[in-house]
């Protein structure tokens, strides 16, 4: 009967009679405002009601107002859910579970196992908001090293993929050493002509090639086992592909940026792979 509202202004306009007495005044207000017929809901759409009641790590530590009166806001989602598990009913609680994933993980560390609503809703509001806001803080500093990590894994990966900066390299590579030149003897008294040696093809793009200790000495061409062997023997390790072996990559790839610049990789100066990529000279 709020000053200025219909139901004020429609108790005003009552006659003495119907007001003098609880039963006249009840039965004018019930045919001035009829009681509206509600349907009942069903189980899944208690279910359904419970399952949305979720409490949000960015409102943990806060108080809100329930009914005029401030609370923390994990003891008013404790009595709401509660409330809402009555409904339904769920006696055995077969639904504690479900609903306990709708906390923060801060909080799952905090809370052990419940087979009732009753233990399990006391123990949410027994919880100390301490306790609380330093596990959500713990929580939130991890989401944000894990978010910094996906971002740096990004940027590298658009700047240019390992991959194919090898594929590139690779491509370019000539297979096998260039022969040297053929030595024409003179058998002739007379002196031999002289003849110029031809200076070897540019070899940079081969990471196998060895240039000869002197002009005029004989080219001894390495076998490719022990080629090979000093590929295994040179390479750098390869990481796990798990949150710290891609941490250990992105320290390997640094530190070989730093080292090297913009040099392209070879047999002494291999480049880091990516994890979980197969072994150099595995035959894959």
């Amino acid at each position: 009967l709020k000053t200025g509202s219909d139901a004020h202004a429609w108790f005003k306009g009552l006659d003495n009679t119907t007001r003098s007495t609880w039963a006249g005044l009840k039965a004018a207000f019930d045919l001035r405002w009829p009681e509206r017929v509600i349907a009942a809901k069903t189980t899944e759409e208690k279910m359904s009601t419970l399952m949305m009641a979720e409490l949000k790590s960015e409102d943990v530590g806060k108080r809100v107002t329930i009914n005029g009166v401030e609370e923390w806001s994990h003891i008013a989602w404790a009595d709401r859910v509660e409330r809402l598990a009555g409904t339904i009913p769920d006696s055995k609680g077969l639904l504690i579970n479900q609903v306990c994933k709708k906390l923060p993980c801060a909080m799952h560390d905090l809370l052990g196992s419940h087979s009732s609503w009753t233990a399990f809703c006391q123990a949410v509001q027994d919880l100390s908001i301490e306790h609380i806001q330093e596990s959500n803080a713990a929580e939130q500093a991890c989401i944000k090293v894990t978010k910094e990590l996906e971002d740096l894994k990004q940027n590298i990966a658009l700047q240019q993929t390992p991959l194919k900066v090898l594929a590139g390299l690779f491509c370019n590579i000539s297979i096998g050493n260039p022969l040297p030149a053929p030595c024409l003897l003179n058998t002739q008294s007379t002196p031999a002509l002289s003849m110029p040696h031809p200076k070897p093809a540019s070899s940079t793009n081969n990471p196998f090639y060895t240039p000869p200790a002197a002009a005029n000495s004989t080219y001894v061409e390495r076998p490719w086992a022990e080629c090979w062997a000093d590929v295994e023997q040179l390479a750098l390790p390869i990481h796990p592909n798990t949150p710290e072996g891609c941490n250990l990559y992105t320290v390997q790839l640094t530190d070989w940026i730093k080292k090297h610049g913009s040099a392209k990789p070879n047999k002494t100066c291999p480049y880091p792979l990516r994890p979980r990529s197969l072994p150099v000279a595995s035959n894959n």
